[in-house]
């Protein structure tokens, strides 16, 4: 899934290409790149909040919050300053824009699209922000909750109610917008709640494991379709203007993707697909922060030398794909692996897994995964 994710993502940059030279058809795949980050939020529900589930009361334990942060932060952060880095060596010496500093110190501290719309510089980092948000707010809250004497089960049910009606409730309330994708669809208090589901198929796999796989296949169909819909609707001329698409669209496309997980958890793998699968899913991070700029730039530069054309617009995409997939790949290999590697010998870090996995094993006999986080 995480490599279906970063794929929908790259063809509806690609599309830009045709998109920017007067196509008039590449504009419907545009909507992929919208569908691909919401299988990423999904993912990141299930998969973070899977870690929640195992660690369960041991939350409170500051140690072992602290050692949950550090695991995140090591795991995102370094490439993302990276990229960080980047974005302004590209704004100062390529596109020579003028820097807008302001946005770049809010970017920096994941306030860059907290209510509103982020600016143009590095963009694509603003599903980051909901990550990153969703990273530190979430298991601080089950502290807190915890610390004042609610049990966790109590405290996760009322954090997953604030994270999906909280959402749903703001986007209601706000005015309908020029520009949905822009003013609403970008903004952290407006799309938390696609994490959200993610959080709630975890938490419902492990309650009713017997459930979550007979239903695999069904709830799966029934996310396909939704999926099919949702991209037919976001293809409408007047989407923007609809109270769906302000209001249930956030919430409708990221259940339809976390309806995909039961299938997804209790499947057997791509046969002789699964090697590159497994590949394009451990670049995808680098993959998603590095791609955009590579699309820029191959608009700017590629496609005046190679035509406008479709041959020539085949040729800038298939520079695109390339150049981003390399790169993603040496970014892996040569920065993210090596940083995952020294996560792994530091104390904290290693002393949160201890107590996720002590936990785990302690609930196995009651609460049987179906799902390997």
């Amino acid at each position: 899934m995480r490599a279906v994710a970063i794929a929908l993502v790259m063809i509806s940059h690609a599309a830009v290409i045709p998109f920017t030279v007067g196509s008039t058809t590449a504009g419907a795949w545009r909507s992929c790149g919208p569908l691909g980050v919401d299988v990423f939020f999904a993912l990141s529900g299930f998969l973070i909040g899977g870690i929640l589930l195992e660690t369960g009361e041991r939350i409170r334990l500051k140690r072992v919050l602290g050692g949950f942060w550090l695991n995140r932060w090591l795991r995102t952060l370094p490439s993302y300053y990276l990229f960080l880095g980047v974005n302004v060596a590209l704004w100062l010496w390529v596109y020579r824009n003028i820097m807008p500093w302001r946005g770049i110190g809010l970017t920096a501290v994941f306030l860059q699209n907290t209510t509103h719309a982020p600016g143009w510089f590095f963009m694509e980092s603003w599903s980051l922000a909901v990550e990153e948000w969703f990273y530190l707010l979430v298991p601080l809250a089950l502290f807190l909750a915890i610390a004042a004497g609610v049990r966790f089960r109590v405290a996760l049910a009322g954090v997953l109610a604030v994270m999906l009606a909280g959402p749903l409730i703001r986007r209601a309330l706000l005015p309908p917008p020029a520009d949905w994708g822009l003013e609403i669809g970008l903004a952290v208090l407006n799309r938390i709640d696609a994490i959200g589901w993610g959080v709630a198929a975890v938490w419902f796999s492990r309650l009713r494991p017997e459930v979550w796989k007979r239903w695999a296949n069904g709830l799966a169909l029934v996310g396909a379709l939704l999926i099919v819909e949702c991209v037919i609707v976001a293809n409408r001329p007047d989407f923007n203007r609809l109270w769906f698409s302000r209001v249930l669209f956030p919430t409708v496309q990221p259940l339809a993707c976390a309806l995909l997980l039961p299938w997804a958890s209790c499947s057997r793998g791509l046969g002789v697909a699964q090697p590159v699968a497994t590949a394009v899913a451990r670049w995808s991070y680098s993959l998603y922060l590095i791609n955009y700029n590579i699309c820029i730039l191959c608009i700017t530069d590629v496609v005046p030398h190679s035509g406008s054309d479709r041959r020539g617009c085949g040729i800038a995409i298939g520079i695109f794909i390339t150049v981003s997939t390399v790169l993603a790949a040496a970014c892996y290999q040569w920065f993210e692996r090596p940083v995952l590697r020294a996560r792994a010998r530091i104390g904290l870090c290693r002393d949160a897994t201890a107590a996720r996995m002590a936990a785990k094993a302690l609930a196995a006999p009651e609460n049987l995964s179906v799902a390997p986080i």
